[in-house]
């Protein structure tokens, strides 16, 4: 995972930019304004590590690649534009005879290689398959601009991807997402009913995130991760993780979450645990509660069958679109 380092630099840079952006920008409502108040907080919002931690030639049967072009909009979600016509990298980590498929969306300074130890351990704690999803702006996706509706535009895909390219029923996925990871986990499980829904250190919204941490310039944010409106259309199991001495997020951001879901839901929220604690330390944090939750590993299915042309790049986007 991403170092402490990352997240205070992130805390420090929201602080000091967005001071100096909106003193010298005054409140300008003029569109060039907005533009660049939009470029400001996608910066912050997705400090991606400044070189991929892998390359095309990595993880040699794990590493798929995704025509977004293909499956943007099948689900729902943001509708495709002719520039979604590129590969989207994602990691597949098979797990013998799993029954579950769970999508991973990664913390903001990370990227698929770097989380992907991590999601080798939680697949096999769980006996789930683990499909890490990469964002735009990160990793070998890092010639895309990052903004919040591409990442839920990629989170879909990958969800049709799994559906149709793997023939693996919704009722079987499970979506993961991983502080910011949450928004887009969110608001892929407000319009398809899914398996289950895990949010780690979730927050409120966009707004409320920059308000924890640099005041009254919040209400100047356009608001892209509306969670808290988004919870009450939840019709998933949901579990939600937050630690109680976390700085980055409060845990009260997760407390609302999880008071204004109506699904089945469960909030585990250990005294001592903080933003960057090991989640796969203590099992009582997460492993079990997911286990009790979802009824993991299940019972079983036949192995996944991943298609010849998501191993190759360009092949991929020469792909046939799937039936509907």
């Amino acid at each position: 995972g991403s170092s402490k380092g990352i997240g205070n630099r992130w805390q420090y840079d929201l602080k000091r930019g967005s001071t100096a952006f909106f003193r010298n920008m005054g409140c300008s409502a003029s569109v060039g304004a907005h533009q660049t108040e939009q470029g400001f907080v996608n910066k912050l919002l997705f400090p991606a590590p400044q070189t991929s931690s892998y390359a095309d030639w990595n993880y040699k049967g794990e590493l798929l690649w995704l025509p977004l072009g293909n499956y943007a909009g099948l689900l729902g979600g943001p509708e495709k534009k002719p520039s979604d016509n590129y590969a989207v990298p994602c990691c597949l980590l098979q797990s013998d005879k799993a029954q579950y498929v769970l999508i991973y969306l990664h913390k903001n300074a990370d990227d698929l290689g770097l989380c992907r130890s991590f999601c080798r351990k939680l697949g096999d704690s769980l006996g789930v398959h683990v499909l890490i999803v990469e964002y735009p702006g990160y990793g070998l996706c890092s010639a895309i601009a990052p903004t919040a509706s591409q990442v839920i535009k990629h989170v879909f895909a990958a969800l049709a991807f799994v559906q149709k390219a793997l023939n693996w029923p919704l009722n079987n996925v499970l979506l993961f997402g991983v502080s910011l990871g949450a928004g887009p986990a969110l608001a892929v499980a407000a319009e398809v009913d899914v398996a289950g829904l895990v949010l780690v250190a979730p927050f409120l919204n966009l707004r409320q995130m920059f308000r924890d941490h640099v005041g009254r310039f919040a209400s100047l944010v356009a608001e892209q991760f509306p969670n808290d409106k988004l919870v009450a259309s939840i019709r998933s199991p949901t579990l939600v993780f937050h630690g109680q001495q976390d700085k980055m997020v409060p845990v009260a951001h997760s407390e609302i979450l999880h008071k204004n879901l109506t699904c089945r839901s469960k909030l585990v929220s250990p005294p001592e645990a903080t933003h960057h604690t090991n989640l796969l330390q203590d099992e009582q944090h997460l492993i079990i509660p997911m286990r009790d939750l979802f009824g993991l590993p299940g019972k079983g299915s036949a192995p996944l069958v991943v298609p010849p042309w998501a191993f190759q790049r360009r092949l991929c986007l020469l792909a046939s679109l799937p039936e509907s």
